[in-house]
């Protein structure tokens, strides 16, 4: 799923490292960690495997994705 509330999406997807077209911003589900958003590509988008990310970077992400969470709602009138 595509998200608009967390910014731009980077330069490469952060799952393969491709610099390609089509490169957005979508949700990934860390399991009991939560939800990030990443930028990812469209294979990596539609191949249904979770980035492998390590579980401390998982977590960060979560907690950023939380704060882009806030941001959006304290904008909202």
């Amino acid at each position: 799923m595509t998200t608009t509330g967390c910014g731009l999406p980077g330069f490469r997807c952060e799952a393969c490292g491709a610099n390609r077209p089509g490169l957005r911003v979508h949700l990934v589900r860390f399991g009991a960690l939560g939800v990030a958003c990443m930028t990812l590509c469209p294979p990596c988008a539609t191949s249904g495997i979770t980035p492998q990310v390590a579980e401390t970077t998982a977590a960060r992400l979560v907690k950023q994705h939380r704060r882009h969470l806030a941001a959006v709602a304290e904008r909202k009138p």
